[in-house]
């Protein structure tokens, strides 16, 4: 069944944008199987949802595990998780610690990646708290 005419307004207000028709480029919710304006079954889903959203900046507390090969004091970390700190301003490489070997390791940003980006455990707040920039007091 053929549908009438439809006019070409902007339609986000009326759909979720979650689909677009390749034919005639109409925008629909998902619940249309065909396009209600042409009638075409040749249908995808937009350009605006196939994006993810943008990962938020990593913050001091986030779990990350080390991917690649990491000697730390003679023991390899690839593999372990860590707690994330901060990042130097003059080396660029990232201050973790790690909770099972209890010692710290500067990692460089492609040798890690996050586990649950923005979310922090409440024992790593509360590590955290405890952590602060080393003052010098000469």
């Amino acid at each position: 069944m053929k549908v009438g005419p439809v006019s070409r307004v902007d339609n986000s207000k009326l759909y979720d944008r979650s689909m677009i028709c390749n034919i005639c480029s109409i925008t629909m919710s998902k619940k249309f199987k065909n396009c209600p304006g042409c009638g075409s079954p040749n249908v995808s889903k937009s350009k605006e949802t196939e994006q993810p959203a943008p990962t938020p900046p990593i913050q001091k507390g986030e779990e990350i595990k080390v991917v690649e090969e990491y000697k730390l004091f003679g023991y390899n970390a690839k593999g372990q998780v860590g707690v994330y700190i901060s990042k130097s301003s003059t080396t660029g490489k990232s201050l973790v610690y790690f909770p099972k070997q209890e010692e710290w390791g500067e990692l460089e940003e492609d040798k890690y990646k996050r586990l649950k980006p923005g979310k922090i455990s409440k024992k790593n707040k509360e590590f955290i708290s405890r952590v602060k920039k080393m003052e010098w007091t000469c």
